[in-house]
């Protein structure tokens, strides 16, 4: 059974000085900094069947921004959380209704969209990771999603399986997406 998740990967500019600050401060996240709009799912079907569920799910969305709101702290967890805009949210409900898994407690009204800075942060060590961040601004406050990409965890990096450009006409077995192989 694999771990899914269905991603809009930001700007070169801003994952790259994420992963600076991670490497600074050594801090560490899952993968390569992405937006998860569908938190990891365990899916153990048809991997084809899923790609083309994606597909189906996100045809007719349009591209949207997304805006960095503030930092956001959690017992062992630092992250930017980005606005929830009307267009994010309903891109979220949709891929959560159509995909063929059930969300997590972390979907619908408990999701949270961010990029992840800080995972697994030791309990002595909280504070000062919150002190040595909070007043940091990334350089990039806002991009435009215009794809999604359909991602598997391997040994915990994040591997792209298929890219989904928005506001694109697809089909069940014709979409317009790259494939890892």
């Amino acid at each position: 059974m694999g771990l899914y998740s269905l991603v809009a990967w930001p700007p070169e500019r801003l994952a790259r000085w994420v992963t600076d600050v991670q490497r600074e401060h050594a801090f560490a996240s899952y993968g390569a900094p992405h937006l998860n709009l569908r938190t990891p799912f365990e899916y153990s079907g048809d991997e084809g069947l899923l790609i083309d569920a994606v597909a189906l799910a996100v045809t007719g969305l349009t591209p949207f921004e997304v805006e960095f709101r503030a930092w956001r702290r959690f017992p062992h967890t630092i992250f930017l959380e980005l606005n929830s805009t009307r267009l994010l949210m309903e891109a979220h409900a949709r891929v959560l209704s159509e995909l063929p898994v059930p969300g997590s407690e972390r979907d619908a009204s408990g999701y949270l969209p961010h990029l992840t800075l800080a995972l697994g942060l030791c309990p002595w060590a909280e504070e000062s990771a919150w002190e040595a961040i909070r007043s940091l601004v990334p350089p990039v406050l806002s991009w435009t999603v215009d794809a999604f990409a359909l991602t598997l965890e391997n040994r915990g990096e994040i591997v792209e399986l298929a890219r989904y450009p928005l506001n694109q006409r697809a089909t069940p077995g014709t979409p317009e997406l790259t494939h890892e192989t």
